[in-house]
């Protein structure tokens, strides 16, 4: 009998594994190549991108979306933390920085987002948890973008079809925005689910689901196991 099991009314579960590795180098040359480089050399001035954070069971992934020019960058990295929230965050703050390393800087970006937080954290640094990362969004990269003369907006956009009357400011519009959103989250998806399949978060999720079920911890054939001081009425409560 597993005594620590009995005590503390619940299951033995396998170490928390650590994320799979990216594999990935940073998406920083990429960036400034394909979504600042190459549309000066065609003068296109003002840029439209949008990004998007995903995560399962403790894998997560983002995307960095364009039309124009048609550029799609997926990436992601090994860090603890890979809520959606951070993925999100990494994406936004990896734009801004290849913004503001690139040689052929846009006179116009428009960064849209379906997260607020994101857009709140970047805004107000020392608000966000994460605020290594927005600092250096927004207080260098961001700052450096201006000063050389580059106009860049985050604009949120609602996600999934929500609040159908919508509308951003012109030139843009609410069917470009939400496209544009949704096809950075087809992205973000797409890149998650090959990081997350067959990795050591997905086993570890795949074994902890038959004890989350009401019953499965503690069925009635274990309540005479329990220790007699929770008392039968109390331990039934582990069944509801």
């Amino acid at each position: 009998m597993n005594r620590a099991e009995e005590r503390l009314f619940g299951r033995s579960i396998a170490e928390y594994p650590p994320a799979p590795s990216a594999h990935t180098a940073s998406p920083q040359p990429a960036l400034a190549a394909a979504f600042f480089a190459a549309p000066a050399q065609d003068a296109i001035l003002d840029i439209d991108m949008a990004t998007d954070g995903s995560s399962q069971s403790g894998v997560g992934a983002y995307a960095i979306v364009c039309e124009i020019p048609e550029v799609t960058i997926s990436a992601a990295d090994d860090a603890e933390d890979q809520a959606a929230f951070r993925m999100e965050l990494l994406a936004v703050c990896e734009a801004l920085v290849a913004l503001a390393t690139t040689d052929t800087p846009s006179r116009t970006l428009r960064l849209l987002i379906d997260c607020d937080a994101v857009g709140k954290a970047i805004r107000r640094p020392a608000t966000c948890k994460l605020r290594t990362l927005t600092e250096s969004a927004r207080r260098q990269a961001g700052h450096v973008a201006r000063g050389r003369g580059t106009s860049w907006r985050i604009i949120w956009v609602p996600s999934r079809g929500k609040q159908r009357e919508w509308a951003p400011e012109a030139p843009l519009t609410s069917d470009f925005c939400r496209r544009l959103s949704q096809s950075a989250d087809d992205a973000a998806n797409q890149l998650r689910r090959r990081r997350l399949a067959g990795s050591e978060k997905a086993t570890w999720a795949d074994a902890l689901q038959p004890l989350r079920r009401p019953g499965e911890q503690f069925p009635p054939s274990a309540l005479p196991t329990l220790p007699v001081f929770a008392g039968k009425q109390f331990a039934c409560r582990l069944l509801e």
